[in-house]
């Protein structure tokens, strides 16, 4: 299994990996205000594939 995170600007990341036949690339996004994560992806397995969003907001 492969797994990477490449920093790719001042709040972007992008990540994924990889395990014979399944792939997933996801991109994660701070917000300006550093409350919110978001996460925008793909896992790939085979000829299916299925596309993600997850939001992660801090409530006080």
């Amino acid at each position: 299994m492969k797994v990477w995170v490449k920093k790719v600007g001042s709040s972007r990341y992008d990540s994924g990996s990889s395990s014979g036949a399944t792939e997933s690339k996801f991109t994660g996004t701070i917000s300006a205000d550093g409350r919110t994560w978001t996460t925008d992806g793909t896992v790939k397995t085979g000829e299916n594939s299925i596309s993600s969003r997850v939001v992660f907001d801090r409530v006080k």
